[in-house]
């Protein structure tokens, strides 16, 4: 039976993140002219472009940044769940294999029309930060608000920004999250009659698959060539 490896940040961020998951959320959105998005958005000519995944560009930093949340909070596999360390290889191997696939879910709702409007994503991320400023302000620091506030000091440690200059980027996160968010819930409420038998959510890692595999990757750093191999060997079996 295959394996579905579970980044434990993911669990940890779902308090923070409503309808996210984490690591793989960093690919920077490659149209609309909001001049705030202007800030954030890399260019063709940015140097710390590392991968080009069906023309959405990524920087190296994104990477780094999951590498250390993974570092952070390990792994859990099924059926037990229970937590394993990683090593600094195996981290940024789950990085890589994670950003590949955000970057083939976003493009693939870009591509079928799906919209999420930057005030819909203004509102979700607001409602990430009074989970965040509740969980500052609980009195009894109760188990959920310390791994709020955990997962939230370790993505501000990992991203070397103030935590005002997180919460600005972090809209732009948001979006393409909400874009991810919406394709799955489109995919999963138009299951093939061959997949009635499986459940929704290995159907769409299987979908998700799917489209790494056909994904145009460009390797702009070739010191993570050998990772993104490796990831797409994972799927293209």
């Amino acid at each position: 039976m295959r394996k579905f490896f579970i980044n434990r940040v993911i669990l940890a961020l779902t308090v923070v993140i409503v309808l996210a998951a984490v690591v793989t959320a960093a690919v920077a959105l490659a149209t609309d002219s909001n001049p705030f998005l202007e800030i954030f958005r890399p260019h063709k000519g940015d140097p710390n472009i590392v991968l080009v995944v069906n023309g959405e560009l990524i920087r190296g930093e994104v990477i780094r940044q999951a590498s250390q949340l993974g570092l952070l909070y390990g792994t859990v596999t099924p059926p037990d769940f229970e937590v394993r360390q990683l090593a600094p290889d195996e981290a940024k191997l789950i990085a890589v294999r994670a950003v590949l696939r955000s970057a083939a879910a976003y493009t693939e709702a870009k591509y079928r029309g799906i919209q999420v409007s930057i005030e819909e994503a203004q509102r979700i991320t607001d409602y990430q930060r009074s989970l965040v400023e509740k969980a500052k302000t609980d009195p009894e620091l109760s188990k959920t608000s310390q791994e709020t506030l955990k997962a939230f000091k370790a993505m501000v440690k990992a991203s070397g920004l103030s935590e005002e200059e997180w919460w600005k980027q972090q809209l732009e996160k948001t979006r393409q999250v909400t874009y991810e968010t919406k394709l799955r819930h489109q995919v999963l409420g138009q299951l093939p009659s061959d997949a009635t038998n499986m459940q929704p959510m290995e159907y769409w890692e299987r979908f998700v698959d799917g489209l790494v595999a056909k994904a145009k990757i460009e390797v702009r750093d070739k010191t993570l060539k050998p990772l993104v191999d490796q990831a797409l060997a994972k799927v293209r079996d």
